[in-house]
């Protein structure tokens, strides 16, 4: 029996989750430090000098899109973020084909995440000789993700907030030394412009893209309110601060391996340093998003769409959908190192992820603006059109990503919505027999 709603489960979770908790998961799942070297080394790759622009463009489209997300997010206080607006502003169908969606992005953009924290372990044992296999690596630095996302909601808040503020700082500290190692070199980033800024910008949406780790979260905050300003000013800081850091990149010339390029520029203290930052960081945006992953399996079990055991929950955690989400990112994880190596893995999740945040961001545009006219008014009417162009400007992107991307990102794109379909039509045969047999 799939239907929870037929079981007594709890809520999803206690309200405890301050502004300051919130904003910090924002932050924590952005990872602002690893997700320079996650997202920024293709960046810098595809985009070469224009990687600044690129920045500019995915920034703006994230606000664009964070936006939105505030105006939508306030109208809801159960949890389940991106599956719940589109559950009730479209319909119950495509609720679940967003859900769907938003559950491979939330492991993509946290694996991403991961991976790039045992790419910097890798290239820091191979440089003192040590040889091991990329899916070892991607094990050791998993295991220490899965296990503090099991720890709890709050012992992850706290571990969050105090990674990111080191990681900010570092990229404060950072982006001023390339930028004074320029010469203190001002130029014009509209001047010169490479083919690859467009496709540069879908890796660059990964970086303040990080409050997508919240907003399942309503259910588990003091004030659901706070949800959607905590997007906002994860936005902000996560987007000015990349958008100096590659300024400075291209000030100084720079177009090449990022992560290497950091991780020898500051000699044997900064390799150092740099790794941990990168253990710490990376394992943040890995709890983040098993987390929101979670709670989304946990809310679609609730309505019905998993098996009602997923709808289980002790002490106000979903144990079962934590444990289930660990595993699917384990697994995700291993197969792309396997397959393509920490390399090729952190190019694939990186692409994949972008593509899944512009589908769901794009339903939670459509959305917004369908509710927003269920109650004519002229802010209901300039929310509408906020959502609308939210919508169309990241469906413009989508297309654009699938014709650039590898094929193997395409396929996967495409063969896991197909997947969701085919399971809704499954489930749709499974409660027409139960309904039979009543």
């Amino acid at each position: 029996m799939f239907l929870a709603a037929q079981y007594n489960v709890a809520s999803g979770g206690q309200r405890r989750l301050t502004f300051g908790e919130l904003y910090s998961l924002a932050l924590g799942g952005q990872s602002p430090f690893i997700s320079l070297m996650a997202f920024g080394t293709p960046l810098v790759a595809i985009a070469g000098s224009g990687a600044a622009l690129s920045m500019m463009v995915a920034t703006a489209l994230v606000l664009i899109n964070g936006s939105a997300t505030f105006l939508i997010a306030r109208r809801f206080k159960r949890g389940g973020g991106y599956y719940v607006y589109s559950l009730y502003g479209l319909s119950e169908r495509l609720g679940f084909v967003v859900g769907w969606m938003y559950l491979l992005y939330s492991l993509a953009y946290g694996g991403s995440l991961v991976v790039a924290g045992a790419y910097i372990i890798k290239i820091v044992a191979s440089s003192y000789g040590a040889s091991l296999p990329d899916y070892a690596y991607v094990a050791a630095v998993a295991a220490v993700v899965i296990g503090v996302a099991l720890a709890g909601v709050k012992a992850s808040a706290k571990f969050a907030w105090y990674t990111s503020l080191l990681g900010i700082a570092v990229i404060v500290a950072i982006s001023g030394y390339l930028f004074w190692r320029s010469g203190l070199k001002l130029y014009n980033p509209f001047v010169g412009l490479t083919p690859g800024v467009l496709y540069g910008a879908l890796y660059g949406l990964g970086i303040p893209s990080g409050y997508g780790a919240i907003t399942p979260l309503a259910g588990e905050a003091k004030r659901p309110a706070h949800v959607g300003l905590a997007i906002l000013s994860a936005i902000g800081t996560g987007g000015a601060l990349a958008t100096f850091f590659f300024y400075a990149l291209a000030a100084l010339g720079f177009t090449g391996n990022l992560a290497r390029f950091l991780l020898t520029e500051f000699g044997v203290p900064g390799l150092v340093f740099i790794s941990a930052m990168g253990l710490a960081s990376g394992g943040l945006g890995g709890v983040a998003y098993i987390m929101a992953a979670s709670r989304v399996i946990y809310n679609m079990a609730r309505d019905g769409f998993f098996h009602v055991s997923l709808a289980s929950s002790r002490g106000g955690r979903p144990l079962a959908a934590e444990a289930l989400a660990a595993a699917a990112m384990l697994a995700l994880l291993l197969s792309a190192a396997l397959i393509g190596g920490l390399a090729g893995a952190l190019e694939f999740l990186g692409a994949l992820a972008g593509l899944l945040n512009l589908f769901v961001h794009a339903a939670a545009g459509v959305s917004l603006a369908r509710i927003s006219l269920r109650r004519l008014s002229i802010r209901r009417v300039f929310e509408a059109l906020g959502g609308a162009a939210a919508a169309i400007f990241s469906i413009a992107l989508v297309i654009n990503g699938l014709g650039e991307a590898e094929k193997l990102v395409g396929l996967t794109f495409m063969g896991w919505l197909v997947l969701g379909f085919f399971y809704l039509e499954i489930l749709d045969i499974i409660r027409a027999g139960e309904e039979k047999e009543e």
